[in-house]
């Protein structure tokens, strides 16, 4: 529908890099990546990284095309739907540690 916004960015082992395209649709916004997440239509930590406005990975030297990704984001439900995202991950990792420590306490109490 309009202005695809292109980047490419380095693979967590800096040994590939991977396409990601996003633009607008008529329903919302289309935002893929090449990597092995991508193509299977799962979300993967490259398009988060962009989302979330870090350029450490990106491979293609457009650092200011991510702006141009956020401004064509923040009129679709992504953003808020990341922002959930972020606040049950850290919701999990609390409860995670919570888990640890009881876990911890029941073997202390198990040793009499």
């Amino acid at each position: 529908m309009g202005e695809r916004i292109r980047f490419q960015v380095w693979s967590s082992d800096g040994e590939r890099k991977y396409d990601i395209e996003a633009y607008a649709t008529a329903t919302g916004v289309r935002c893929s990546c090449s990597c092995e997440a991508g193509q299977h239509d799962t979300l993967c930590k490259h398009r988060l990284s962009l989302i979330a406005g870090d350029a450490a990975q990106l491979a293609s030297g457009n650092a200011a095309d991510i702006k141009a990704l956020q401004a064509l984001l923040s009129a679709s439900k992504i953003p808020a739907a990341v922002a959930t995202l972020r606040d049950l991950e850290s919701q999990l990792e609390q409860a995670q540690s919570r888990v640890g420590a009881q876990k911890k306490a029941v073997a202390r109490y198990m040793r009499g």
